[in-house]
């Protein structure tokens, strides 16, 4: 009998520490990695893609590229900025400084020839992210604190890595 107390209480200690510490890996490892958004502009013949790269660390890259077909390699750049963010599982904050943004006419341009501007926020900008059951798709919709006056864009993105 003392040893089956004894068994019982190290089977509570050990699955209470595998728990936990589930639950502690859940929160980065959903958010981390590759997200993209493709929209096909059938008026160009084009798939614009938005790209989110979360990092482990706290940081991400955002990033707007054009491909010919959905999955194709990307022709080139419109925008792209890297940023620190906090998530506490539902609303992402982020902190963008500066980015860099296109300078031309054209509808894409290599990622080099991006020119560097200060990012100014009349708010600190927020997102909801809701995830699918297996992870495999996140919906990112933009938190505005004040009123607006047009229809939020619920973004659906689609993990690739």
């Amino acid at each position: 009998m003392k040893y089956s107390v004894l068994l019982l209480a190290l089977f509570a200690i050990v699955f209470g520490f595998s728990s936990c510490q589930k639950d502690d890996e859940l929160l980065p490892t959903q958010l981390e990695g590759v997200w993209e958004e493709r929209i096909f502009v059938d008026s160009l013949d084009y798939w614009v893609v938005n790209t989110i790269d979360f990092d482990r660390n706290g940081t991400y890259q955002a990033r707007t590229t054009v491909r010919d077909s959905e999955g194709g390699p990307d022709l080139g750049y419109r925008f792209y900025f890297d940023t620190k963010y906090d998530w506490d599982t539902k609303i992402l904050t982020y902190f963008p400084n500066e980015g860099y943004f296109l300078n031309t006419n054209e509808f894409y341009t290599p990622k080099a020839e991006l020119v560097l501007a200060i990012m100014c926020y009349f708010r600190q900008p927020k997102a909801q992210l809701t995830f699918s059951a297996d992870g495999k798709t996140m919906n990112y919709l933009e938190i505005f604190e004040f009123d607006i006056n047009f229809e939020p864009h619920v973004a659906n993105y689609i993990r690739v890595r």
